[in-house]
């Protein structure tokens, strides 16, 4: 929620003196090549915006940025491209997840059958590999807190086989 006031603007319950709006602005000028989340953060701490917790109001902050420049009040500085995150999360396909032949059978045709925890920085690549080439949804870098494995069998050479179970009527 935002309104304006006089002198004051209103963001998120807090009114924003015209001193506060300067400081903001004095901010900006002094900082030109920070990211929008990054000036949201330095405001907060200068104006000690910050939930009860502690934390600064960044969400908010940005809100009043935007209203800001909106306003004509500030210029904002140019967003900027995240080439660490867009080079992250490129997945180039190798020859181990090409299509293989199709192997069929009973779960008892393949024992042992096993979970290996994908560990190295290898085995991660060659894990995202797969799910970016054959998950219907491809891809998509994980939030919080999670674990990769590999479905492994003791009948084939190379153990990192990836099997697509599927419930078979009747069975």
């Amino acid at each position: 929620m935002t309104k304006q006031y006089d002198n004051q603007v209103l963001v998120s319950g807090r009114y924003f003196t015209e001193q506060e709006l300067q400081d903001v602005k004095e901010i900006i000028r002094m900082f030109p090549k920070l990211s929008l989340t990054e000036l949201a953060n330095t405001v907060c701490e200068n104006l000690d915006w910050v939930t009860p917790n502690g934390r600064n109001k960044t969400a908010s902050c940005l809100q009043l940025l935007k209203k800001l420049e909106e306003k004509g009040s500030i210029t904002l500085p140019a967003k900027q491209e995240d080439k660490i995150h867009d080079n992250r999360d490129r997945i180039e396909f190798g020859v181990h997840t090409r299509p293989a032949q199709l192997i069929e059978g009973s779960v008892s045709d393949f024992e042992p059958i096993g979970l290996e925890l994908v560990r190295s920085r290898d085995g991660i690549r060659l894990w995202n590999e797969y799910v970016h080439r054959y998950h219907t949804l491809g891809y998509k870098r994980p939030f919080g807190a999670h674990q990769r494995y590999f479905i492994t069998t003791g009948t084939r050479e190379n153990h990192w086989d990836v099997f697509y179970l599927r419930q078979q009527p009747g069975r």
